[in-house]
């Protein structure tokens, strides 16, 4: 489940909530991301039913925050890269 606060914008921030998943893939992550010249600084692709952090924007909200992180890192334990 996905909750947003604001209204779409920039400078705007959105809460974003997201509760146990059915599929167990992975853990749930919470946080806020203020939509800037990048706006929310992620790329997310849908994988079957479910949506997934591709990439991450350089210098973008996503990236700045450091929690979230693109589903390849987290299987792989990667280092940090990001999409420019």
């Amino acid at each position: 489940m996905e909750e947003s606060k604001g209204k779409c914008g920039y400078g705007k921030q959105f809460s974003f909530e997201f509760k146990n998943s059915v599929h167990n893939l992975s853990k749930t992550q919470q946080t806020k991301l203020t939509v800037g010249r990048l706006g929310l600084g992620l790329i997310i692709i849908q994988h079957g039913p479910y949506l997934q952090i591709s990439h991450l924007i350089k210098n973008g909200a996503a990236a700045k925050d450091r929690r979230l992180k693109p589903v390849h890192q987290r299987k792989l334990g990667r280092q940090k890269k990001f999409f420019s």
